[in-house]
C-alpha cells in the first residue's frame, strides 16, 4: 500500500514538473508594488518596474520568465488584459530578448 502511494506522489511530481516549468524569474505585482527576483538584468528589472506602473494594473500578477535556449518564454498569472500582455511581450522584444 504504502509503495503504491509513493509511486502515485512521484507521478504526481513528475506531471507537475513537465505542466508547470519552473521559472528562471519572476515579477509579481501586487497593491502598488513590483518584486522582482531571479534571472533577469538589473537595467531591465528598473525598466519594466517602470512600465508595470504606467500600465496602473488593477490585480496582483505574476510574470514569470523561462529561458529556453536563446529564446524567452512568458506566461502570466493573474487577472491581465491581452493588451497588457501584449505591451509586456512587447517590452521584452524591445528589450533584445527573443520570444
Amino acid at each position: 500500500m504504502w509503495l503504491n502511494l509513493l509511486g502515485a506522489l512521484v507521478l504526481v511530481s513528475l506531471v507537475a514538473l513537465v505542466l508547470y516549468p519552473r521559472a528562471d524569474f519572476k515579477v509579481q505585482v501586487r497593491d502598488g508594488q513590483i518584486e522582482c527576483r531571479g534571472k533577469l538584468p538589473h537595467a531591465v528589472k528598473a525598466d519594466l518596474a517602470r512600465l508595470l506602473g504606467e500600465l496602473q494594473l488593477g490585480a496582483p500578477l505574476k510574470i514569470l520568465g523561462k529561458w529556453q535556449g536563446k529564446k524567452l518564454r512568458l506566461w502570466f498569472r493573474g487577472r491581465v488584459s491581452k493588451g497588457d500582455r501584449q505591451a509586456i511581450r512587447n517590452f521584452f522584444q524591445a528589450s533584445g530578448f527573443s520570444l
